[in-house]
């Protein structure tokens, strides 16, 4: 099990505790160990039982079910806890927005143990009239259960990305069969409803029996396809593109050629992550292939946190990360004062942490470190630092983490004050989106691009695969416009910068020119950026 496993059980384990009424002492204990354990930088399974014992971040027995959980994937009071409870009530504690104290309330005070009830209390009106469930929060709970049906089924692409390497690694490894990628993961989509695999080898029944197997582990659906050799690419191309991509091609099945299908349609080439982009043969009438932005062309990290705020590494570490993966620079961009419920930074810790930088810069056997900060966005489009201290970064990048639930013109006008300010230098994560978890927050996109390109503000696609934020779909028409990118891992671990290659996908399905990536830069033009000097729009 991974830390993040352990840290997930944990939490269950607390707010199935506080849903069958024990006390909060108790509930609260497995929250912080949950906590605790999601800052740790060392894998919990590297470590020995006394080694988990005298860890002082929790008490001995959180530290014997953890044991327990390394030793058999899970632990016997979480089991417990979970048979005793319904299917349904554990369906109502993953709906966002609704806490284990009112799935309590909802279960054991009005006999609520499924979705499909709460539902329609919803749609009835009625679940307002129940203590402590307001009329705003009866809609709030119809949208979460809403985008909790659309969402079933699907993962995020990091996630199936490890399913898939796990089943081609195994079935090469112990069957001897080789396997492709196509459809969705072909495309590097951002949510996967279906793993699909083809091959052009006999799959034995062990091959067969096995591929079962794993697909009862998965939530979503895997699709494992046997085609004839002279057919599998073919095969492969048809399923990684788009009805709409395919209805502009003429492709003949008996003689098909990958290197020469779009040159016989007197179409320029297409790379398969926008197979299902309705921009494509427009972005290639204008771009080439080998104009795109690639992992290799990145030189540095921009939005990143340490322990300063709520990061597990280290200033030093995580440029000695950065230096690692072959980058130039690294960016310190840490929550600021407002967001105390991540350490953020207050004036006075600034100080220190501007020392630290210095000294590691003047050391020079790291990358060098660009002080930055993530300056929240309050609610009215202010940023949380007096002008004189946002002057002292060398950029800011200006996100929103509270108040998402404004309306279109309120959340647009305050995102457009925030990149007027003259300290601004990359917007965070826009949309304020969680896929799977949380639908963007309503904006005008045109507005806030040309906010952007105006005031010589780079736009974030946020590489953390949970947000991919800007949506790959908003890239291409705001580069056109003339607007600047930033791919960002948004990184609170060393694990968490090689995040940076899922923005890269998202950039790549966007066609996005790696000479509008601010991170390509080097680092002398980088400052010019930050420092506003003539960029010019294409």
């Amino acid at each position: 099990m991974t830390n993040k496993d352990i840290s997930n059980s944990l939490k269950l384990l607390g707010k199935l505790k506080e849903v069958h009424g024990e006390n909060a002492f108790k509930t609260k204990a497995y929250a912080s160990a949950s906590f605790q354990v999601s800052k740790l930088t060392r894998p919990l399974v590297e470590m020995t039982d006394q080694e988990i014992t005298s860890l002082t971040v929790f008490g001995k027995s959180i530290a014997n079910k953890i044991i327990q959980a390394i030793q058999v994937g899970t632990f016997e009071e979480l089991d417990q806890y979970v048979l005793a409870t319904p299917t349904g009530v554990l369906d109502l504690l993953e709906l966002k927005g609704l806490g284990a104290s009112k799935v309590k309330v909802l279960w054991r005070e009005h006999r609520v143990d499924e979705l499909s009830k709460l539902e329609q209390l919803c749609l009835k009106n009625e679940l307002s009239k129940f203590k402590g469930f307001a009329e705003k929060t009866q809609q709030s709970i119809l949208q979460a259960i809403a985008f909790k049906k659309k969402n079933q089924g699907k993962l995020l692409f990091a996630q199936a990305e490890l399913y898939a390497q796990q089943i081609i690694s195994v079935l090469k490894d112990d069957f001897a069969i080789s396997m492709r990628l196509t459809g969705a993961m072909a495309r590097k989509d951002q949510v996967i409803d279906c793993i699909e695999l083809l091959t052009c080898e006999s799959l034995s029944q062990q091959a067969r029996d096995y591929i079962v197997r794993f697909q009862q582990q998965l939530e979503v659906k895997l699709l494992v396809d046997q085609v004839l050799s002279d057919q599998i690419d073919y095969e492969c191309f048809v399923r990684t593109c788009s009805k709409e991509h395919l209805s502009a091609l003429n492709i003949d099945k008996k003689s098909f050629d990958l290197e020469n299908v779009y040159q016989k349609n007197n179409l320029p080439f297409i790379i398969p992550e926008m197979r299902n982009n309705p921009e494509a043969f427009d972005w290639a009438r204008h771009y080439t292939e080998d104009e795109i932005v690639n992992y290799s062309d990145l030189k540095g990290a921009l939005h990143n946190h340490s322990t300063f705020s709520d990061g597990a590494h280290t200033i030093e570490q995580m440029a000695q990360g950065c230096k690692d993966l072959g980058l130039e620079y690294f960016g310190i961009a840490d929550h600021s004062k407002t967001a105390v419920y991540a350490n953020g930074l207050s004036e006075q810790r600034l100080k220190d942490q501007f020392d630290q930088i210095d000294q590691i810069n003047q050391k020079g056997d790291l990358v060098y470190v660009l002080k930055g900060i993530e300056s929240d966005i309050l609610s009215d489009g202010s940023l949380d630092y007096d002008d004189g201290i946002l002057d002292q970064f060398e950029y800011v990048v200006a996100s929103v983490h509270q108040g998402l639930n404004m309306n279109e013109q309120r959340a647009t006008s305050r995102l457009i004050k925030a990149i007027e300010h003259p300290s601004t230098s990359i917007l965070g994560h826009l949309s304020g989106r969680l896929l799977l978890k949380r639908k963007s927050y309503p904006l005008d996109y045109d507005k806030v691009v040309d906010a952007c390109i105006a005031n010589q503000v780079a736009i974030e696609i946020n590489a953390n695969p949970w947000r991919l934020d800007i949506d790959w779909m908003y890239i291409y028409k705001a580069m056109q416009k003339g607007a600047f990118f930033s791919i960002n891992p948004d990184a609170h671990k060393i694990e968490g910068l090689p995040d940076m290659k899922y923005g890269v996908y998202s950039a790549r399905k966007a066609g996005l020119l790696k000479e509008r990536v601010i991170n390509t830069f080097d680092l002398s033009k980088l400052k010019n950026f930050f420092q506003k000097k003539g960029f010019n729009t294409l």
